[in-house]
Formats: structure tokens, sequence, C-alpha cells
């Protein structure tokens, strides 16, 4: 079974199904079948877990190929339960997860393709779908969780391909991540509320959706608190978001026309991370912009814009710090630190509740933002908020 010509390129069509598939589990697979065309790949699946050893391949995440092997796969599932495999995949798995996010590792880069090879079991099952090669993509820069790609060959297919397709990956890979993690929030969102309108009155965070103009479509009453309090964050009487500073507003307007287009497919860009200063004493306001496209058009037909989430570090999130604490192994020491950092305390602040120097919090700050793979306090506040579906 050869693979599909190599398109070598990520196309606007590529891109934009990946977004579709961002809000509705029900288009992961034509938007599989396009990524795995971009990358000369016959099959493709996307999987996640937090435990190498409980490994389960999700049918509804797999691309056209894989859907019609869906016999194989189950009885792939099964030999895993079973534990009749090889530990084929811990192997192979665990090295992706080594990588570096958005690398491909290739098979060839951990086994020899022998006879040997050939003969574990868990390869016999791909053989007989008409799979041998595979490129498998880390999609995740968080050291706790797994979460990757698989696009599978076939055995004729051209040892080059593979390769090649490391480039496509570059493009391709953040923007999976993120639609990945958008189908998270939406999915638990659907599962517990029916109305689309409805469930953003339901979170206890705020919610903007905006146009590629920064216009306002929806908000919740979350972020009707945020706006109507003008410390920072606020709407003119044109629906247009603007920003008490002024190169927050100019920052968060730029993010929403560029992620706008991203939903589109006219650009590549997956998301940002933006502070917004405020007028008053308060810690600033941290909003989490990305892509947006309606797929379902529950929200409005042909919808294409821009999904800010707005993380306010002084009112607490509702999240037990030892979760984070023991997810991702911090010290005694690291974990006080946490709600302290929600509460958007300076270093010098927490180091006077504390009663330490300045420099103590300073090395503890940088060993948990390390293994919490963030780099900075925005990007770990947006982490403790991933652990915190902001539901009530």
């Amino acid at each position: 079974m050869k693979g599909r010509p190599f398109s070598g390129t990520m196309t606007p069509s590529t891109l934009i199904s990946v977004y579709d598939a961002a809000f509705s589990k029900d288009h992961w697979r034509s938007a599989l079948d396009m990524c795995a065309r971009s990358m000369g790949a016959n099959g493709a699946m996307l999987y996640e877990f937090s435990n190498l050893s409980q490994v389960n391949f999700a049918l509804n995440e797999t691309n056209s190929a894989l859907h019609a092997a869906a016999d194989i796969l189950s009885e792939y599932n099964q030999l895993l339960a079973d534990g009749r495999g090889s530990n084929y995949d811990q192997e192979g798995l665990g090295a992706t997860h080594r990588a570096d996010p958005f690398e491909v590792v290739l098979d060839t880069d951990i086994w020899q393709l022998d006879e040997s090879y050939q003969a574990r079991p868990e390869v016999q099952l791909g053989i007989r779908a008409g799979f041998l090669r595979r490129a498998l993509v880390n999609l995740s820069d968080d050291p706790n969780t797994f979460r990757g790609a698989i696009f599978l060959y076939g055995r004729q297919c051209d040892a080059a391909v593979p390769q090649q397709a490391a480039e496509v990956v570059n493009q391709l890979g953040p923007h999976l991540s993120k639609a990945v993690e958008l189908n998270r929030f939406t999915v638990e969102l659907r599962r517990r509320y029916d109305a689309a309108l409805a469930v953003l009155d339901k979170i206890d965070t705020g919610i903007l959706i905006l146009t590629e103009a920064g216009e306002i479509i929806l908000k919740n009453s979350a972020a009707s608190q945020v706006l109507a309090e003008g410390d920072g964050l606020s709407v003119g009487p044109d629906k247009v978001v603007s920003c008490f500073a002024a190169e927050a507003e100019a920052a968060l307007k730029d993010a929403a026309r560029c992620l706008a287009g991203t939903a589109v497919g006219e650009n590549d860009e997956a998301g940002r991370i933006i502070q917004i200063a405020r007028k008053s004493s308060k810690a600033a306001l941290v909003a989490v912009v990305s892509p947006l496209r309606d797929a379902e058009m529950e929200l409005e037909r042909n919808l294409a814009g821009a999904l800010v989430t707005l993380i306010d570090p002084q009112k607490p999130m509702k999240i037990k710090s030892d979760v984070v604490a023991g997810a991702y192994r911090l010290t005694v020491a690291e974990h006080r630190l946490v709600d302290f950092v929600l509460k958007g305390l300076t270093n010098k602040e927490i180091a006077l509740e504390l009663d330490v120097s300045p420099e103590t919090i300073k090395s503890q700050m940088k060993s948990m933002f390390e293994k919490c793979g963030c780099r900075n306090r925005v990007s770990f506040v947006w982490r403790v908020f991933q652990f915190a579906p902001p539901i009530f």
C-alpha cells in the first residue's frame, strides 16, 4: 500500500479543517484526512494520556483509513489492555515525548526495521492494516502531558517522505495542539450544557468572541463584569474592545486580527498570551487569544474570529494548589508559591509574606516554572488555568 502523493505543504484548507475540528469531534476525521495528505501519509491519529502504561487509541480521532480498519484498531487496544504486547508503544511514545514540541520522531530513530521488529505483535497488526512506517510528533510543551500525533505509511513508502514531512509538522504541529486544547474545552462545555449561548454564562471566567476588527460578537457575564469595571479593559459604543494601556490595546487588536485570519487559513499562528495592565494597582489581566471557527454554526453562520479567555489573578481560581503540586512534583517550598502567583503578588511581596529573601523566592520560582514547562508568570497562570475548567 503506497503512500499518497506528498504535497509537502500545509494548505489554508488544511488549517481551516483543523480549527473546524477544534469546535467538534465530528470533524476530526476530515481534518486528519487533510493532515495525512499534507504529510504524504495513509493513516493519521491523535492520542493523549497521562500515563505511558495506559495507552488507548480512540477511533473518533483517526482519519478515514484508520476508520476503515476499526476492527484492527480495536484488536490493537485489546492487545495492549491484555498485556500481550511487546512494550512497543512505551518505547515509541516515550521517545516522542522526550523530543522537543512539534519535533518529528521517525520509527528509524527508535528501532531497526528488521525482521525481529516486523515480528512484534503491534507491528504485525499495523502490517495487516497496510501500515509499516511511522512518523510520531510531540504535540505538547507540558512535561506532564503526553499528547501527540502518529502518521502511518505503507510498506513500500519512500523513505524520504517521512523525512520531508518534518517540514510540514513545523507548520502544522502548533495548530493541531491548539485545536486539541480548544476541543477539550468546548466538548466539556457541550457535555454539561445543551445551548451554546447559555454555556458562556456558566463559565466563571471572562470569555469574549471578537471579529478580526476587535468587535465583540459575544461575551459572557464574567466578561461583561470586567468590561463594566473599566479597569484595564472596556468596550466603546462601536462594540470594539479597548484597553487602558495603548500598548496592550494594540497587542490585543493585532492578536484578534491575526488569529481570526488563522481560523480561515490566512495565517499560521496558533495563539497568543497578552498582559493587560489596569488603571488600579491590581495585577494585570491575562488574555489568552485563540482562533475560533463555529463549525456547527450554533453561534453564527460562517463565524470565524478570535476566542479571548480573560484570567484575573485578583480572583482566585477554583483549584486546589496541591493538584498542581502533585502533577508537576513541586517541592513544599514551590507548592506554597502557587496561590501567591495566582493572586498576582510580586516576588518581593511573596518574600514579605513568607519572611524570606526575594532571591530565595526568585530561585524557587525559576525551579517551579521549569518543572511546569513555563517561561514566565503569564504562561504559568495559563498552565494552572488548564487544570481548572472554569465551570460552576
